[in-house]
Order: C-alpha cells, then structure tokens, then sequence
C-alpha cells in the first residue's frame, strides 16, 4: 500500500529519460567513440499510483509490460538515454535488428571531469527550471566508471529542503517492471498460469472472469485505470494522509473499456491485481517476495516498499505534476 498522494515523481519518471538524453549528450561528444549493440526488446511497466501491493504513480508506457531486454555491453555507456542522442564527436551503431524505427545508438568515450562536471550541474539547473520541476537527482557512471552524481533543486520547497545524493524518491513505474518479473518466476515456478483467469486464484474480485493473468501483464484486460476514476481525486484530497487499501482503490475502476484481450488500455488496475495475486498463491506480502527474489540478490539494500518499509534517507515531498514545457 502507498500514501494516498499524487507524487513529483510523476513528474520525475518522465523527465529522467528526456533529462539525460538533453542534459549529456551535448556534452559528452570524444573523438574516439564506440559502437553499442542496442537492446533486442525494451521492457516497460507501470504500477498503480496510490495504495496498493504493485508500485507507485507512472507514466504511460509505449509498449506492453512483460518484454524481456538484453544487450551486447562491453564497456559501460554514459547512459542508455544519452546514448540515444546525437551530438558532435558521436559515431552511430548498428540499429536493433526488427526494430527499423529506432536511431542509431551512439556510444561515447568519457569521463567525469572537474569541466565535465561543471558543465552537467549547469545544465541540470537550468532543464529542472524549464520543466518546473521541483527537485531531481541524476547520476551518470562513464565508460571508465567514473561517476557524476548531480542535483538539484528542493525535496521539499516550503521547508527549503534541498534534494542532496541521500534524498530518496519513489521510483514510479520501475515498482511495476519487479511485479512483472515477480509474476512470471512464479509462473515458472508453476504457481500459476498465465492463460488462466484471474478469478481462479482471486474468486472474490468483481471483474469478467474471462480475464488471464496475461492480459493483466499485457494491459489488454480492459479493465479501466481506477487512478482516473470519478470523485478519487476529492477522496484524496479530503484525507491526504489516508493510506489506502486495495479494496478501496477497487471502488473507482468503473465500467470495462470492452471485453478482455480485445483491445490495450494501459491501466494501473492491472497491475494494482498482480500484487494481489502474488500475495493470493504465496502467501508473502509483495514486499517480503520483492526483498527476497530481487532486491537483496541484486544488492539494491538502499531501496524500499513504500508505506510498508521505512526510507533509506530523506524522503521527497509530494507534490501533483500538471505539465512541462521541455523541448
């Protein structure tokens, strides 16, 4: 569950993707650059963003959840967004075979220099003041693992709060990406079944029973997003310190876009019930299962389950995103 408030990082899961692609590539260009070999799929995901077992607020993704990526890296890129962009000095790579509407990915020879790191702590300030944003944090690790590590602004303006390397920020869709993968080991683990209903583990649920676990991975279930559901904004609003349970979110998904597998609607919803049905055929709370497959395998000991497990550091304040102007 999550604390019934709209977070920045709605904001700030957008601006990561167009911040280091804008605020590096124009800097990082070297006369010695390299190719990369892209990704064979991208992965996306999302999760519900209020209270419940998935994740946190996101934006809306290109692609269904569930796709799996790997790539061909030798040397680490500045970063995968930057490494998008074109910029003097860049040599383009190979594009990603099925995929012909992608760029060229360009990879870079760079380090954090004392005038490289002047120059992206500038241009940070001034993408976070033209997109509005209250306070962000970036890091960038280069190709000879020197890292930059930039902020700015404020984790919480009233108090004048400023964002340092501790402060800590929800992760947004990322909550959304775990639950696919927790889904999917415990389909391999033939826990469930993916072309199964969902009814069959959750009989209570109030959806078409046709529904299959897939089509809740796939955002293909025609379930409406109950985030944009009618009166949860003045629900919210009337009690900002309430901490919402499933059940309650349940309440605001309204009619079906149509029947299951018919058409995609991204919608948190979806998601908001795989937490559910890995809680239902376990037993374990997400976070317990999340700790224990993922985060303390992969050393991620500095991130937690919000509203379940306390921060590792200063939290973000909330704040609602209404828009930017980047360009």
């Amino acid at each position: 569950m999550k604390r019934a408030t709209r977070t920045p990082v709605l904001a700030l899961a957008i601006a990561v993707v167009v911040l280091v692609t804008w605020l590096a590539a124009p800097l990082l260009s070297a006369p010695d650059p390299v190719a990369m070999t892209a990704p064979s799929a991208s992965t996306t995901g999302s999760v519900a963003p209020r209270p419940d077992p998935t994740g946190s607020p996101a934006p809306r993704p290109d692609q269904t959840a569930g796709a799996s990526a790997s790539a061909s890296q030798p040397t680490a890129a500045p970063s995968a967004s930057a490494a998008t962009s074109g910029s003097p000095g860049a040599s383009p790579g190979p594009t990603p075979p099925g995929v012909p509407w992608l760029p060229p990915v360009r990879r870079y020879r760079a380090r954090a220099t004392p005038s490289l790191r002047a120059a992206l702590d500038a241009r940070l300030d001034v993408l976070r003041v033209k997109a509005g944003i209250p306070g962000i944090s970036v890091s960038i690790v280069f190709a000879d693992g020197s890292r930059w590590d930039g902020t700015s602004g404020m984790a919480d303006v009233a108090a004048r709060r400023p964002v340092t390397p501790d402060t800590v920020f929800p992760v947004a869709s990322i909550s959304k990406t775990f639950t696919a993968a927790l889904i999917l080991a415990l389909a391999a683990e033939g826990r469930l079944g993916l072309d199964l209903p969902v009814t069959s583990y959750l009989p209570a649920l109030p959806i078409d029973h046709a529904i299959t676990v897939r089509q809740l991975l796939d955002h293909r279930s025609g379930l409406r997003d109950f985030f944009f559901g009618p009166g949860i904004d003045r629900a919210l609003l009337s009690r900002p310190g309430l901490v919402w349970t499933a059940d309650r979110s349940l309440r605001y998904v309204g009619k079906p876009f149509g029947k299951p597998g018919t058409a995609w609607h991204y919608s948190n919803t979806n998601y908001l019930l795989l937490g559910l049905l890995a809680q239902a055929v376990t037993g374990e709370t997400v976070a317990a299962q999340l700790h224990d497959r993922f985060l303390s395998r992969l050393g991620l000991d500095h991130t937690s389950y919000q509203a379940v497990e306390p921060p590792h550091g200063p939290l973000t304040h909330a704040y609602r995103f209404t828009g930017s102007n980047v360009r």
